[in-house]
């Protein structure tokens, strides 16, 4: 299987268009830390303290987490360099809107060998067929954590350039158990990417599955493009009908930026009585991504691609 993931990888990386991608990241790196570095200031967002009145039980709870962490938070925004921080976070903007390229990229790791009918000559080699999709989700994850670190990297080194401030030696604070911790930035902000991009190996994977179910490359594309843009609006949407299981689906998770403020969160949570929060993101979409995946398989051994 090695075999099959480096030839993958290698036909990804001849391409002209990955090629012009890494370009075009670039110059979007660039562009977004210049325009951050001349027109953010230092001022930084402080979360409000929520009173406790006549709640439950679950609410209050809520309500006292969330008013430690936004004191922890206010007390971290304090002490950090703001303007560092506002432009990683573009950053994390940046990797989130390349879950659309990935998107493209996952369905052509298997629809443009279907497309072409090469798909018949690849499974009449000594390879098992769960070995060569295997190897095709496998190919597209390395690829997207080697977009992330790329994107991670690009923007660190502008900061970096930009700023002129000694960044691989700068601290910065976390939270961790209730608790202000001295970090590295650079390690901060590089877990803050990796917890970012969870959400792009799900599309990804989503991706590879219907195009395993329906081999239709163009439909999947837009479908699953418009599906990322306006999952926000679904969500809300049978929020309002007071539909609360929407939570347990993957369609809330698929931009993670919308954790971004406790806040909003919180009223979220306390308007509708739900528990929406990032770790429960990270499980379902696990779970989603190995039901896909798994269904990938069994429908790409029992189809006839001949």
């Amino acid at each position: 299987m090695n075999r099959l993931i480096r030839c993958e990888l290698i036909k990804e990386f001849k391409k002209v268009s990955f090629k012009l991608l890494l370009v075009l990241i670039i110059i979007s790196s660039f562009l977004t830390c210049y325009i951050s570095y001349k027109k953010v200031d230092d001022d930084y967002e402080t979360y409000p303290k929520v009173e406790v009145n006549e709640i439950s039980k679950k609410q209050y709870k809520l309500i006292k987490k969330y008013n430690i962490y936004a004191s922890n938070i206010n007390k971290i925004n304090g002490l950090s360099n703001i303007k560092l921080n506002k432009i990683m976070d573009n950053g994390i903007t940046l990797l989130i809107f390349s879950s659309i390229i990935m998107i493209v990229i996952s369905s052509s790791v298997l629809g443009n060998e279907i497309n072409k009918k090469s798909i018949k000559e690849l499974l009449t080699k000594p390879y098992k067929r769960s070995e060569i999709l295997i190897s095709k989700f496998i190919s597209t994850y390395i690829i997207i954590f080697l977009l992330t670190i790329f994107i991670f990297v690009t923007y660190i080194l502008f900061a970096y350039i930009l700023t002129k401030t000694n960044i691989f030696i700068l601290k910065d604070y976390i939270i961790y158990n209730n608790h202000i911790k001295n970090v590295s930035f650079v390690l901060k902000y590089l877990i803050k990417f990796i917890m970012n991009s969870i959400p792009v190996y799900f599309l990804s994977t989503f991706t590879i599955f219907l195009t395993t179910f329906t081999r239709n490359q163009k439909i999947i594309i837009p479908i699953n493009s418009i599906l990322f843009i306006m999952s926000p609006v679904i969500f809300n949407f049978f929020l309002n009908i007071k539909f609360k299981y929407i939570i347990y689906t993957f369609i809330p998770y698929l931009d993670f930026s919308i954790f971004k403020n406790p806040y909003s969160i919180l009223m979220l949570n306390i308007e509708y009585n739900i528990n929406f929060n990032m770790f429960y993101g990270v499980v379902i979409l696990i779970i989603y991504s190995i039901m896909f995946l798994l269904s990938s398989l069994f429908i790409f051994n029992e189809k006839d691609y001949y």
